[in-house]
């Protein structure tokens, strides 16, 4: 009984080696900028997957059109919060945060 056992577990992970390369799609945050008082910092809320050797591949479609949904708050050390207004861009979402302090 325990051979069967081990040998239906030793065929699975065989089995889950053996298959193709499975890669799966994320949502990512780019931020772009000195951050420096008064200097415009991009961030860029993007969607796609990662490639074999870790590159990150942007892709469009209806998931980058759901990202819009998304709500995010930039907080100050005082918990002041200012929303990100987003807009949609060709394979992302941008919105430009300037900080004050």
């Amino acid at each position: 009984m325990k051979n069967k056992l081990l040998f239906k577990i030793l065929i699975t992970v065989c089995l889950f080696f053996s298959c193709s390369k499975i890669f799966a799609s994320a949502y990512w945050i780019d931020v772009k900028g000195s951050g420096k008082v008064n200097e415009p910092i991009n961030i860029e809320l993007c969607y796609g997957s990662m490639g074999e050797y870790g590159v990150r591949h942007r892709d469009y479609g209806k998931e980058l059109q759901l990202a819009g949904d998304f709500q995010m708050r930039i907080i100050d050390a005082k918990g002041n919060e200012q929303k990100l207004e987003f807009i949609l861009q060709k394979d992302s979402w941008l919105a430009v945060f300037i900080p004050k302090k």
